[in-house]
C-alpha cells in the first residue's frame, strides 16, 4: 500500500516520532555503511534497544525459522531495512539514546 505525503504526515504526526525516526534512520545509515567482518557477533545489547513491531516480529520469524538466520542477526537485519510498507521498528518503544551509546561503543 503506497502512501502519500500528506496521508504519513496524518499517521505520523508526532513530532517526537518524526524525530526519533530520523535519529533512527541516521544511525542505521551509518551502519549499513560499515564495513563488517564475517566473525562480528551482534551484542545483546544492541538487541536489547531494537523492538520490532508486528511486521519486524513476522520478518523475524520467517527469518529464524525459514532461512535459519541467527536471532541476533536477524534483528539487526530488520533494523536495518526498516520496513516496507509497514515499518520493521517499533519507534514508539525505541530507546534512541540507548541505541546510539551502543552503536558508538561498538564503532
Amino acid at each position: 500500500m503506497t502512501r502519500s505525503a500528506t496521508q504519513l504526515r496524518k499517521e505520523f504526526a508526532d513530532t517526537n516520532w518524526r524525530l526519533k525516526f530520523i535519529d533512527l534512520c541516521s544511525l542505521m545509515e551509518l551502519l549499513r555503511d560499515c564495513i563488517i567482518p564475517d566473525d562480528y557477533v551482534v551484542p545483546d545489547e544492541f538487541n536489547g534497544t531494537i523492538k520490532l513491531s508486528a511486521a519486524g516480529h513476522n520478518v523475524l520469524d520467517r527469518l529464524t525459522r525459514k532461512d535459519k538466520v541467527n536471532p541476533k542477526d536477524a534483528r539487526l537485519m530488520c533494523a536495518l531495512t526498516l520496513g516496507h510498507s509497514e515499518l520493521f521498528v517499533d519507534i514508539d518503544a525505541l530507546e534512541i539514546e540507548k541505541l546510539s551509546a551502543v552503536i558508538h561503543s561498538e564503532l
